[in-house]
């Protein structure tokens, strides 16, 4: 995997083939409380935030392309 930077929420959805951040978000996360933190940090039906408490390190596979990442609060 090689780190491709810390992301905000507009990051999720440049990434996302339909826009969807917050799917995005849980997809890469890959765990049981992405949802959760993603409906605790972002207010739903609401322009995607230009800064957040989280600070979401974001990789890319040099294999597959896949992405993937990890959070903390800052």
């Amino acid at each position: 995997m090689a780190y491709i930077g810390t992301w905000l929420p507009r990051d999720f959805a440049a990434a996302s083939p339909v826009r969807d951040a917050r799917s995005q978000f849980i997809a890469m996360a890959r765990t049981n409380d992405a949802a959760r933190t993603w409906d605790t940090c972002v207010q739903e039906d609401v322009e995607l935030p230009d800064e957040w408490v989280i600070c979401y390190y974001a990789f890319r596979c040099l294999h597959c392309n896949t992405l993937a990442g990890n959070w903390d609060f800052g």
